[in-house]
């Protein structure tokens, strides 16, 4: 008799360490799946590459428009400047990747579904979603910049080392830094940007259109006017 309880404990022993086992095995395989979940969602949520050099490179511009003026050796002011530099370095090499390289990764596109309703706002995002609106240029009643920070901007453009954007003829279409094709190109966008606004009917962009005219007028004067012969676009 003595023999056979003892039997009985050690299996009930077994059993009890057995369920334990399976029950460690379990909590252990829950949280691994959690933790995996928990990394998928991260991934999912961050920004692409070409996303996060954008918004540092915008980041960075604005600490010159907010405080170069002030103090151009300022620490913020010197380090945006480093970071410019190193983000559209940086732009330089990844246009250059070929699928399959290590930091490769796609062109994003600016283009826009048809199936898109307009509004006046859409309508402005979409005249202003290729290079321009990439770097941050706006224009507007709503726009966040100034006057003088819309020029310094596309006085910038003018001169820096443009984001791969779409495709190897849209970037031709940019030409290289402080040169005719570069300055054609800006210009070409704002005249554009003009004319389509004055085709809508129903809709009101007399800001938008003073701002890009404005723009037009100040690119002319400080860039063009005695240093290219290229036909000025007209508004």
């Amino acid at each position: 008799m003595l023999a056979k309880a003892e039997r009985q404990k050690a299996a009930k022993d077994s059993a009890r360490k057995g369920k334990q086992s399976n029950d460690a095995s379990r909590i252990a395989f829950n949280a691994r799946l959690r933790e995996q979940r928990d990394a998928e969602a991260k991934v999912a949520a961050a920004p692409s590459p070409f996303e996060k050099l954008q918004r540092d490179w915008n980041a960075a511009f604005t600490i010159l428009l907010r405080y170069e003026d002030e103090n151009p050796n300022a620490r913020n002011v010197v380090e945006a400047k480093q970071r410019l530099n190193l983000i559209e370095a940086e732009w330089d090499r990844r246009r250059s990747l070929k699928p399959g390289e290590p930091d490769y990764f796609p062109w994003p596109s600016t283009e826009i579904g048809a199936a898109a309703a307009v509004t006046k706002s859409s309508v402005i995002n979409l005249y202003e979603r290729g290079m321009l609106g990439c770097l941050g240029y706006q224009v507007g009643a709503s726009s966040p910049l100034t006057a003088v920070q819309r020029a310094r901007l596309l006085g910038q453009v003018f001169v820096m080392r443009l984001p791969p954007l779409n495709d190897l003829e849209y970037m031709a279409s940019w030409g290289q830094p402080v040169t005719g094709p570069r300055l054609h190109k800006i210009a070409e966008c704002l005249a554009a940007f003009v004319k389509n606004a004055k085709r809508r009917s129903g809709v009101s962009f007399h800001t938008a259109i003073a701002h890009w005219e404005a723009d037009l007028v100040h690119m002319r004067r400080h860039y063009y006017d005695g240093r290219f012969d290229f036909t000025w676009p007209r508004a």
